[in-house]
């Protein structure tokens, strides 16, 4: 906290509040202070505010989701993997529902479904919090937005790099390397006065018959709307740092970052950027790391710089994205035949 604050300080960082989140937390329901960094965000419809789903209303739903011990496929998976996130220290014991009406007061707490779902690309399991169900989202008013980096930002970099130091070859050829955060969102500490918004809901299949228990999320949750905006703000100032005091040639995308270093000096950049997260209590994932290369695949795309130095830039598909995109197509017309198709 104390590196954010001389940093912020530093760099005249407009996000002045972040050292103050992470002391106290960062809200996850009701109004969602700007960061002064993001744009403004459009008016969201269905917009409803914390009192609306507290009292007898939250009660009514807490009990309603104790009482659910409908056995699901996926029941397993999200019961593994919540008691390992509780082992790892990320979610606390498991409660009751009398428990968290002794410890928060009846109607004032409301419980988040876990659910998962399977990500093809990268063959795992990744927990969903359901948060909008909850209306744990609709009561979250976000004034600003999160503008991401595009895939092409390699592209912007070497055309600057270009006209500054002429031919991209030998010594100055480019390359690309990355990092990813590790646990990105549980980074981000929820606001301690409203840990009665980030109980999160699963069926312990463990015991016989199986029943719901309840656990708190000391840290932000995938699932949450409020924390995408929360989460960035953290990457955004990373990466001022790295750029503005260790003129590194970095981005991110969420919890993806990335940098163009030279050959001659090919690791730097992508390590003080590194550093910088780990200075501030973020690390990165070291089994993510990919070393220095002119052909990463980086943000979904091939980055190739080969044939750079005859100022050539290419972006490619990542391997096998053109094979699920067809064997989807087919599956499509498979069951859409083509008379159907053409009714419709």
């Amino acid at each position: 906290i104390g590196a954010i604050l001389v940093l912020s300080e530093l760099l005249t960082w407009p996000d002045w509040a972040l050292a103050d989140r992470f002391t106290w937390g960062f809200p996850v329901a009701g109004y969602i202070p700007p960061s002064n960094i993001f744009g403004a965000a459009k008016e969201a419809p269905g917009q409803i505010t914390m009192c609306e789903i507290l009292g007898v209303d939250a009660d009514i739903w807490n009990a309603v989701v104790e009482n659910d011990c409908r056995e699901r496929e996926t029941d397993a998976v999200i019961c593994e993997s919540t008691k390992a996130e509780q082992l790892d220290g990320k979610l606390s014991c498991s409660y009751s529902k009398s428990d968290l009406d002794h410890m928060f007061g009846v109607g004032e707490w409301r419980a988040v479904r876990r659910r998962t779902i399977w990500q093809q690309g990268k063959n795992r399991w990744r927990n969903i919090d359901n948060a909008k169900k909850s209306l744990t989202n609709p009561a979250a008013l976000l004034l600003d937005t999160i503008k991401t980096t595009p895939f092409d930002i390699t592209a912007a970099i070497l055309l600057n790099l270009r006209s500054e130091l002429g031919c991209l070859s030998g010594e100055l050829a480019p390359g690309l390397s990355s990092e990813d955060q590790k646990n990105a969102y549980h980074t981000i500490p929820n606001a301690r006065w409203q840990l009665g918004f980030c109980v999160i809901a699963f069926l312990d299949v463990d015991v016989r018959p199986p029943r719901m228990r309840f656990c708190l999320s000391w840290g932000h949750v995938f699932g949450f709307k409020s924390a995408v905006n929360n989460y960035n703000r953290v990457p955004e100032f990373c990466i001022a740092i790295a750029r503005r005091v260790l003129a590194a040639l970095s981005w991110h995308f969420f919890d993806d970052v990335g940098t163009i270093s030279l050959s001659l000096d090919r690791e730097t950049g992508v390590h003080m950027a590194a550093e910088v997260f780990s200075l501030l209590g973020l690390p990165v994932n070291p089994e993510k790391h990919e070393d220095w290369s002119q052909h990463l695949v980086h943000l979904g795309v091939v980055h190739d710089f080969s044939l750079v130095h005859l100022d050539v830039l290419s972006y490619e598909p990542k391997p096998g994205r053109v094979i699920k995109i067809v064997d989807k197509c087919k599956l499509a017309r498979e069951a859409f035949p083509r008379r159907s198709i053409l009714a419709w």
